[in-house]
């Protein structure tokens, strides 16, 4: 790959580096370049732009390689002053007038939404080499459009007209709900489109896309010496006769993907290493020739695309054209960038709350009747309800017996009965739900799949269940969003709200980004949630656990989310508060439960900021079956992953005695609990194995943590760092530095650090005695003199307990005088 670009930036004269958010809000072309100017010097904080809607033509076209480290958001479709904004690409173009190209050479996160890139001289280019592992690469809700690449056949410095590569490391790329079309190579070039190259440990996920029209092919390219891939979920990729996809044979490399599941796409040349339900058949535009890539009802591509993967962020909340034209409409996600009005969908609708309790002849218009009904069918159906609802008056469903398993695909949706509205709020629970279902105490569950069954539910109350309200055993791609389970005075609680379990799959709980997909989860006499299906790769994702619709008053959960003997489940954007044991637990009994991942939860803080404490602590891993799972940052300090875990009843984090090994606890901000922020073992700090060579074992191998040994808080909001980490010998580990405003005291041994910031991480090599020395200067924001303390983690991803904290000098003198020895 190349190292140096034709770019559309250039840095003026004194630009100075700077460690600080920005969000300015920008309305011309100069003004843009601008602020990416800035961009490129600041040290470390966020840039976000924000583009007001409009067309801007760019002037600038110079070699470009960006020094600084901050995060980069190009976010478009805003209207006059910033007041307002409408995602949809056609309201904001970036220009090129055939001149500029757009080439970034970011060092940490970047996220380029809501835009359309057109004219541009020859390439769009984002290179993530010097991008340290951990962080990613979003592309969502774009249009690429009308310019020519490889002017220069002879030149090696275009890959491709968009290119997308990773580097040799673990930095992620998503490229969600975009358009590519007329980005044609320039005569006698062989390059492709768009080059998806995926090395390392790093995943590429292209959703949700339409690519069409273009003289060349996409090439996916899967180098992986580790765990990366590539992966093609529900694309339209399809060129008619011509090749539409390369998939290269690399001679020599081990390989992850591409995986390809429910694209259109052809012809191909080359071949996955696995493929489901992909189709080479003309998609059915509703006007190729204009430019009008919307699909007809009668396109293969509509309602056919299959479950999201959850690691990767689930479904998009709207298609192309904004967020008026919401997804899913009908059984299914569509296949490609739109989201047609097609509903496939066999429509009953519930019209009284009576019931005889009878599945052979149930009382038409009951939800009894209605699944009944649905089941009989052989494609999917949907319940709707026409009820009496008032202002937080809904409906009440009593049931006395169980009603019929799901045996197909049906959607139970609450939010058609007219006064039904969706939550709009991230802070509160502001939705009016018009239907409960009551379990009467002694019901195991509401609904139930079996055999072949999926159901979605959406804007109901579930209330008086006593094994779960929503009990998911057999099928896949389940969805469960909207929902209220609790927080209803004098009613039986739930015994758990929702249960995956047996040999269903793939369930969306919650969706990361949309209000109104929030399930509120309170009153659990056992876990809110409970993943325990063998398999696993469930997302939990934007849920309200453990509080009041208000946001902030407890309503306790025995637990916030189990997941038992399940593997490869995302945990990600959630509050969990006010468990009577702890928030979150990874628990492995018999069974492998591993590749979990947790990131970016609110644990012990409510939606409205309060503190709400998860008594026994914040995080649980338990079991000797409890491996290589994440907490926090997949890679080398990726804050945007951080979970905040705080005020919780015990430790941060505990790793217990009878885990595994390989869970990574990285980047978080862990403070203010009784116990440890990060505790391995025995609840408490253990000390350091002062044998050579850390030949101990336990949870995580009870890796020893580094030694501070100089902190340096600097004029100019830097620390300088000094210390040594001995384990085993001539191996590589991840070092991250922590800042925090008291220490931890337990007993009599030696104070351990707070997390409050994460300051970022290095990586070192032990010599053959188990020996590293450590120097470093890293940012730092507070003002105040601090304690820091660190981490280690070793190759195979086991974090040791957070270490001893050391509080800084303010004297730059004492720098000097380490320095001089």
């Amino acid at each position: 790959m190349f190292k140096a670009y034709f770019s559309f930036l250039l840095c003026l004269a004194g630009c100075t580096s700077l460690a600080e958010a920005a969000t300015p809000c920008v309305s011309t072309a100069g003004d843009l370049q601008n602020e990416l100017a800035i961009w490129s010097t600041m040290s470390s904080g966020d840039m976000t732009i924000r583009l007001v809607q409009g067309t801007y033509a760019l002037t600038l076209q110079n070699y470009y390689d960006a020094t600084g480290k901050a995060t980069l958001s190009i976010l478009g479709g805003y209207t006059a002053n910033c007041t307002g904004r409408f995602v949809a690409p056609t309201n904001t173009v970036i220009d090129g007038s055939n001149f500029s190209d757009i080439v970034l050479y970011p060092r940490s996160d970047v996220t380029i939404e809501g835009l359309t890139f057109t004219n541009l001289h020859n390439q769009f280019v984002v290179d993530l080499s010097s991008v340290p592992d951990g962080h990613s690469l979003t592309i969502r809700y774009d249009i690429f459009r009308d310019f020519v690449y490889d002017r220069t056949p002879s030149s090696n410095q275009v890959e491709a007209g968009i290119d997308l590569y990773t580097g040799l490391n673990a930095t992620d790329i998503y490229f969600e709900n975009n358009l590519v079309y007329d980005v044609n190579a320039s005569a006698g070039s062989n390059r492709p489109v768009m080059l998806l190259y995926s090395s390392h440990d790093a995943i590429i996920a292209a959703t949700s896309n339409t690519i069409t029209g273009n003289n060349k092919p996409v090439q996916a390219v899967s180098e992986s010496a580790g765990s990366g891939a590539t992966y093609l979920e529900n694309n339209i990729i399809y060129n008619g006769t011509a090749t539409a996809l390369v998939v290269p044979v690399l001679i020599g490399t081990q390989f992850g993907g591409p995986f390809a599941s429910f694209n259109i796409v052809g012809p191909i040349d080359g071949a996955y290493s696995s493929s489901v339900g992909d189709m080479n058949v003309d998609p059915k535009f509703m006007n190729a020739g204009a430019h009008d890539y919307r699909i007809l009802t009668t396109s293969p591509a509509a309602n056919a695309g299959g479950a999201a993967v959850p690691l990767f962020g689930g479904y998009p909340t709207h298609d192309l054209n904004g967020p008026n034209n919401p997804r899913v409409v009908g059984s299914k996600i569509d296949i490609g960038a739109y989201e047609s009005a097609y509903d496939d969908l066999n429509n009953f609708t519930v019209t009284t709350a009576d019931d005889n309790d009878s599945n052979t002849s149930p009382t038409v218009g009951s939800l009894r009747w209605a699944i009944v009904k649905s089941n009989s069918n052989s494609v999917a159906s949907k319940i709707s309800f026409a009820l009496p609802c008032g202002a937080n008056d809904p409906s009440l469903l009593t049931l006395t017996t169980p009603l019929p398993d799901i045996t197909t695909d049906i959607t139970i949706d609450g939010y058609t009965n007219a006064g039904a509205t969706k939550n709009t709020s991230t802070s509160s629970f502001n939705a009016n739900l018009c239907v409960a279902i009551y379990g009467s105490g002694n019901l195991a569950y509401a609904f139930h799949t079996s055999g072949s069954g999926r159901l979605t539910a959406d804007g109901m109350v579930f209330i008086g269940f006593t094994t779960a309200a929503i009990l998911l055993e057999a099928g896949s791609g389940h969805v469960v969003t909207g929902n209220q389970f609790g927080d209803i005075p004098f009613a039986q609680p739930n015994k758990q709200a929702i249960r995956v379990d047996g040999d269903s799959g793939f369930a969306s709980i919650g969706s990361l980004g949309d209000a109104g997909s929030i399930n509120l989860i309170t009153q659990c006499t056992d876990a809110a949630i409970f993943l325990g299906n063998v398999a696993g790769h469930d997302s939990v994702a934007y849920n309200m656990i453990g509080v009041a619709s208000n946001g902030s008053t407890a309503i306790a959960n025995a637990a916030g989310i189990l997941i038992q003997d399940s593997s490869n489940n995302s945990v990600e954007g959630n509050w969990i508060d006010n468990s009577t044991a702890y928030g979150l637990e990874i628990v492995a009994i018999s069974k492998a439960t591993t590749g979990n991942v947790v990131q970016d939860n609110l644990i012990g803080k409510t939606p409205s900021g309060i503190y709400g404490s998860n008594i026994a602590g914040g995080i649980l891993i338990f079991g000797s079956y409890a491996n290589n799972n994440v907490i926090g940052s997949s890679g080398l300090g990726n804050v945007s992953d951080a979970n905040l875990i705080a005020e919780n009843g015990g430790p941060g984090v505990l790793v217990s005695t009878s885990s595994g090994v390989g869970n990574q606890i990285v980047a978080n901000e862990i403070f203010g609990n009784t116990g440890l922020a990060i505790d391995l073992g025995q609840a408490g700090p253990t000390p350091n194995d002062s044998a050579q060579f850390d030949a101990d074992t336990g949870p995580n191998n009870l890796q020893n943590y580094p030694l501070m040994t100089t902190a340096v808080h600097e004029q100019n909001a830097h620390t300088f760092l000094r210390g040594t980490l001995n384990s085993v010998g001539g191996q590589s580990f991840t070092l991250d530095f922590y800042y925090g405003t008291q220490c931890k005291q337990i007993g009599s041994a030696a104070p351990r650090g707070e997390a409050d910031n994460y300051l970022g991480g290095i990586a070192v090599t032990t010599d053959l005695s188990g020996y590293a020395g450590f120097s470093l200067t890293l940012p730092e924001s507070a003002v105040e003199l601090g304690y820091i303390s660190a981490t280690a983690t070793a190759a195979d991803g086991s974090t040791s307990e957070i270490g001893e904290c050391l509080l800084e000098v303010a004297d730059d003198i004492f720098k000097n005088n380490f320095e001089a020895n």
